[in-house]
């Protein structure tokens, strides 16, 4: 069973046309040398396979971390806990950790809205401009360039926004998702869950009708 489950997953996300996309399975494998990965799971290669998806899922997983905590790597995690929780007892500790831990949870498995960029129309010296804001900057007070004139705006909370989504992080979310559906039901298995085996088909049905 996780074997034919398994190999669905790859069908859908592997596909060596692919290689030289940004953030795309078959890049990953030609990054990490993994010639024992070809798509072909039933020939031998479940293992090989399962490390190779196992071991991307863990890097992904640091990445969104390190990106959600505003750490350029993992080594600086450790210094971006403040000190007043380094010296807090257990209970305050494992809160703060919590709500860390909640931002990458919440991306993972919330549904997920890609941050889109703003648009602004702005008149000056008699010159309509349209000004593409970055989303991070909708409701904040920010200074622009309007040829070679600084300008001082406040971006609207409800500015129109562009429709396009973030490709790639939806891909790489799609990844994660389902590799840690796959993790869990290789445990539930073991374990003898039958609810959480349950639960974990029915989240696989959509690999199986092209949802």
């Amino acid at each position: 069973m996780c074997v034919m489950y398994f190999q669905k997953i790859i069908k859908t996300f592997y596909i060596p046309e692919t290689a030289r996309e940004e953030g795309s399975l078959a890049q990953y494998r030609a990054i990490l040398h993994r010639t024992n990965v070809n798509g072909q799971v039933k020939a031998n290669g479940y293992e090989s396979h399962k490390d190779f998806l196992i071991t991307v899922t863990r890097a992904l997983v640091i990445e969104l971390a390190c990106e959600r905590w505003g750490a350029d790597c993992k080594t600086d995690l450790g210094s971006l806990v403040p000190e007043e929780v380094k010296t807090s007892n257990t209970k305050g500790k494992k809160q703060w950790l919590q709500e860390q831990v909640t931002k990458v949870v919440d991306t993972l498995f919330c549904p997920y809205s890609a941050p889109k960029d703003a648009k602004i129309y702005l008149r000056r010296s008699g010159h309509l401009y349209c000004v593409t804001v970055p989303s991070k900057d909708v409701g904040k007070t920010i200074d622009l360039i309007i040829n070679g004139e600084a300008v001082r705006i406040r971006v609207p909370e409800d500015c129109k926004t562009d429709e396009a989504e973030d490709g790639v992080f939806s891909y790489s979310l799609g990844i994660v998702r389902v590799a840690m559906d796959f993790i869990m039901f290789n445990d539930a298995i073991k374990s003898g869950d039958i609810d959480m085996i349950t639960i974990l088909m029915k989240r696989f049905i959509p690999l199986f009708t092209g949802e």
